[in-house]
């Protein structure tokens, strides 16, 4: 079983039923750039708006993550898709709340 960070630059397209987009335009991507934050400061807002999102129980946010759980218990593998340049990995608290939730 494996959670894998897919560098969408290099490798644009899904191909397989456990292939997600977490980029920006996805519903759980970082709306936080490196632009705007040090990393540092980037990685801490993520971690606070997801958490927001799950609390406040925001639709399109909740769906996205329960799809990919289930297709992580269906197929025992993740790969989760975009800018693995940035300091910032915001797909591991992605990762983290999945197998934290792979058994609920």
């Amino acid at each position: 079983m494996a959670i894998e960070f897919v560098n969408v630059k290099e490798n644009p397209e899904l191909t397989r039923p456990f292939d997600y987009y977490i980029d920006f335009q996805s519903p759980v991507g970082n709306p936080y750039t490196l632009v705007d934050n040090d990393p540092n400061q980037c990685c801490n807002f993520y971690k606070e708006y997801f958490n927001k999102k799950i609390e406040s129980n925001d639709l399109s946010f909740t769906l996205f993550l329960s799809r990919m759980t289930a297709s992580y218990r269906e197929f025992h593998k993740l790969r989760l898709f975009h800018d693995t340049t940035q300091v910032c990995n915001h797909g591991e608290f992605i990762k983290e709340w999945i197998l934290e939730h792979y058994n609920s």
